[in-house]
């Protein structure tokens, strides 16, 4: 099937663009950089997970959020976005190499 792509231009846009609306028109994955303005990935997934548990989204349904970063060397974000409710973390530059199995991982847990 078709994929479709959106893009938000920070974690506020992101935020917004994911709590908005019904429930069959959300995406089911998500790639959020932890560094963004206005409101940081980490902080938009806290707040994704926070709207979830508050509209009883069965965790069978809720968003898979990947957390993206340039900053892979520090150990402090991946504590705090794995805390935040992120699914996964992976580091930039994207590889083919290392998405497949992350998403294979989340997709069988």
């Amino acid at each position: 099937g078709a994929v479709e792509v959106e893009t938000a231009s920070d974690g506020q846009e992101a935020l917004e663009k994911l709590t908005d609306g019904a429930a069959a028109t959300r995406p089911k994955w998500v790639f959020m950089d932890v560094q963004m303005p206005r409101l940081d990935g980490i902080e938009a997934t806290r707040l994704i997970r926070e709207h979830e548990r508050a509209h009883a989204v069965p965790f069978a349904e809720r968003l898979h959020i990947v957390g993206v970063s340039a900053n892979g060397s520090d150990p402090g974000w991946r504590a705090d976005a794995l805390c935040a409710g992120m699914d996964a973390l992976l580091c930039k530059p994207l590889k083919v190499s290392s998405l497949l199995p992350c998403l294979s991982e989340i997709v069988a847990s």
